[in-house]
């Protein structure tokens, strides 16, 4: 929705490796199908290699450069990201595409030398898919040196593991960051304003006398031609029944009738849940118009495939159920 508020706001890094979905140009729905692949269960800490203390990071403070810190900061905000969806935010001046794989190759094995990036044991696509199959992380003093000079807090925690189904989300929601960022690039005059992550983007709003969370998956707003659009984002991956979305349609409507949202930012987010295919759009959509048949519309279902045109256009008011 629009408003016209002015806005402030070794062998594993092979150069050669054959280029998966994550590497690849934003094509339809394949960058979200990446993520649905088989991982191995299992809860095992991930390893974060020799700690490094705070007079090597106060001399890593000096040795960095621009770029690797803002590796450094996707990694914090997104949580996981593959080798390919970190060379398309952060090394697009490359002359080929090869040469950006290179490069993203150096300053992702400059970092875990350092000690402040690690991978997961698992792989997309298996070992054979060589770097691109990598997902990394912030260690833990990759955290600490970002809490150099910063007024958050740093809380040490344990590393583990990530269950299947939350990393497979994880990444699906940082494909859509990714696709994001890729889209206000190559579109004059869109500018992404904010890329909100859990926790930052939940919401808590009162509800029967108790304090509760409104959790999307992601906060976005971006601005067009003086215009600002905000947006709510569920990345739905069709592991949960049509049943189970409804409830979280539910919660959406009671944070909207709290009108919290309206009073500070004078506007409420359309909620977008962005499906894997026609048939799971279809299900939704008729599923949410079902529960909701008096009106009161602040949902869109859409595919992968139609998330630039939304981004990029807006909607249409047929478009919300």
């Amino acid at each position: 929705m629009k408003t016209n508020r002015p806005t402030f706001r070794s062998d594993e890094y092979a150069d050669d490796s054959p280029d998966i979905s994550a590497q690849k140009p934003f094509k339809g729905s394949d960058p979200y199908r990446h993520v649905a692949v088989a991982y191995s269960p299992g809860e095992e800490v991930i390893p974060i290699g020799v700690r490094v203390g705070r007079n090597q990071l106060e001399k890593y403070n000096e040795e960095l450069s621009t770029r690797d810190r803002e590796i450094l900061a996707s990694l914090k905000k997104c949580k996981f990201l593959l080798t390919g969806q970190i060379q398309r935010l952060h090394i697009i001046n490359a002359s080929t595409q090869k040469a950006a794989r290179r490069a993203a190759a150096r300053e992702l094995r400059k970092l875990k030398d350092y000690g402040l990036v690690n991978t997961l044991e698992r792989r997309i696509g298996g070992t054979r898919a060589g770097s691109g199959s990598l997902i990394w992380h912030l260690t833990e003093a990759g955290e600490r040196f970002l809490a150099i000079g910063s007024s958050e807090q740093y809380s040490r925690r344990r590393y583990l593991e990530p269950s299947r189904m939350f990393l497979r989300h994880s990444l699906a929601v940082s494909e859509c960051y990714v696709q994001l960022v890729e889209i206000c690039r190559r579109t004059p005059g869109l500018t992404l304003l904010t890329a909100d992550w859990e926790p930052d983007c939940w919401r808590p709003y009162t509800q029967h006398g108790k304090i509760v969370s409104l959790k999307p998956d992601l906060f976005v707003a971006t601005k067009s031609d003086g215009y600002e659009d905000r947006w709510f984002i569920e990345i739905d991956l069709s592991t949960e029944s049509p049943s189970t979305v409804i409830g979280k349609c539910d919660r959406y409507r009671d944070y909207y009738r709290s009108g919290l949202e309206q009073k500070q930012f004078g506007v409420f987010p359309v909620v977008v849940w962005l499906v894997l295919d026609a048939g799971r759009k279809e299900r939704l959509r008729s599923a949410i118009q079902e529960a909701y048949p008096k009106g009161g519309k602040l949902f869109i279902v859409i595919t992968a495939d139609e998330f630039e045109r939304l981004i990029r256009q807006g909607f249409d008011a047929k478009d919300l159920c």
